[in-house]
């Protein structure tokens, strides 16, 4: 196939055109080129020619069918994309040379898929010093993540590092305190020249739901205050918009989130959540912690539905997924992953506009009624618990005298009761 031996001879980049204009009269002809490739019966054929190309000219061991399929795999992996096969030949000649030499050291006439596995595993080494410091940090308990029990505005949020050709997934503590005041949500941030646009612009999409939601009837009399704990380096991208206002809403409601997930997706004014990038290495990182503090088998991530066509997970990844050890939500809107997050519904408007009762939003409600009347004034009344009074089996007529309540009027209003965290 003719697109596999097409070479770059001169790249011209937008930033170099904008500088110098007259590049683009000298070098008339302009081409783009995809480093992705469909992935379909006839251009596998072709990626097998390619490999078959690789073997004949460094007269290598020959390949068996476990090995293709595992390049195969591999290939889709980088690509991240279920339907699609990566054009990085370099990258794919260095990997099949490697394996190469692992069975030529082992005695071995064909190279298989043990081989193919020994060299993806030998890389993720090299190439895996940092990742390393991270989970030392983490065994050690430098680096807060918690991967079961239940917090308050607390949630394990999901990011990317990208350094030289790696990438690799970690968990990230994402925290949410709120307070009465002027209806600002504080990006901590961009606030300290942290964040960037985009980080930004999902935090603002936070601020317009809520409003829509929570604001149509009065004014949002609460601030809040988001951080991305333990982080010391820029933060950008809007994946993290779902477990924002997860965090959030948890945060208003004292309602605690279950630290054996993850979440990642971004997501719309309207509560719908959209797709991102980084899935796998996502899931993997979040798995590797919860591998790391020990599996519980109600661990697992939530994500995009969108995203479910580009999942190319690790084998020991996709075993704890087979055996229910670890486990793999794919959600369409914000109200889906708040149910999963707080083990409630969130609820659903009645005819009087009252969310039903003991749901996640009658919670927020009542939250910020609360905050409300003591805008307007109101006094606070704390209402006692109604005490349980032991029965004596001797007397079975002794009469227990009701227990009195205690009324609001117009100028009173009860705290809303606050949920414990384990």
């Amino acid at each position: 196939m003719d697109s596999f031996n097409a070479s770059i001879l001169f790249e011209t980049p937008p930033e170099i055109l904008e500088l110098e204009p007259e590049l683009g009269s000298i070098f008339k002809i302009r081409a783009d080129f995809t480093d992705t490739l469909q992935r379909n019966d006839d251009n596998e054929q072709a990626y097998m020619q390619l490999i078959a190309d690789y073997v004949q000219s460094d007269k290598l061991l020959p390949f068996d069918r476990s090995a293709l399929a595992a390049l195969l795999t591999d290939s889709s992996r980088q690509a991240e994309d279920q339907s699609s096969l990566s054009l990085h030949a370099l990258t794919l000649g260095d990997l099949i040379r490697e394996a190469h030499h692992h069975a030529f050291q082992a005695g071995d006439k064909m190279v298989s898929e043990k081989h193919i596995n020994t060299a993806l595993d030998h890389r993720k080494y090299r190439l895996g010093y940092l990742r390393e410091l991270y989970w030392q940090d983490l065994t050690r308990g430098t680096q807060l993540i918690e991967t079961r029990g239940h917090r308050l505005g607390q949630i394990n949020a999901l990011s990317v590092i990208h350094y030289a050709d790696v990438e690799f997934g970690l968990p990230s503590r994402l925290t949410a305190s709120v307070y009465q005041g002027g209806g600002d949500i504080l990006d901590i941030e961009r606030s300290v020249e942290l964040g960037g646009s985009l980080h930004a612009k999902g935090v603002l999409l936070m601020s317009s739901f809520l409003k829509a939601h929570f604001g149509r009837e009065q004014t949002l009399h609460f601030s809040a205050a988001l951080a991305f704990e333990q982080s010391y380096g820029q933060v950008d991208g809007d994946s993290a918009t779902v477990a924002e206002l997860s965090a959030l809403l948890s945060a208003i409601s004292q309602l605690p989130i279950d630290q054996s997930w993850a979440i990642t997706g971004s997501m719309n004014q309207l509560g719908q959540v959209q797709p991102v990038g980084g899935v796998n290495a996502k899931i993997e990182g979040f798995f590797d912690a919860c591998k790391l503090q020990g599996l519980t088998g109600k661990q697992g991530v939530i994500i995009p539905r969108q995203n479910m066509q580009h999942l190319m997970l690790r084998k020991d990844v996709t075993i704890a997924v087979e055996e229910g050890q670890f486990h793999i939500h794919a959600i369409d809107t914000i109200d889906q992953a708040l149910e999963i997050l707080m083990a409630r519904p969130v609820g659903t408007l009645d005819k009087k506009g009252r969310y039903s009762k003991n749901s996640i939003y009658a919670a927020v409600m009542a939250q910020l009624d609360y905050w409300q009347a003591i805008e307007d004034g109101a006094e606070l009344v704390e209402v006692p618990k109604k005490k349980k009074k032991k029965k004596k089996k001797k007397d079975k007529k002794q009469i227990v005298e009701p227990q009195t309540e205690v009324e609001a009027d117009a100028s009173t209003v009860e705290k809303p009761d606050a949920a414990t965290e384990d």
